[in-house]
């Protein structure tokens, strides 16, 4: 996907939570 640099509070919440479940994912 395209990562803008949009860096507003809720931005940055919902990108960190993207991440989070992407590395969280069950083995």
């Amino acid at each position: 996907w395209k990562f803008e640099g949009r860096a507003t509070e809720d931005g940055e919440l919902a990108t960190e939570a993207t991440f989070t479940a992407m590395f969280d994912l069950p083995k």
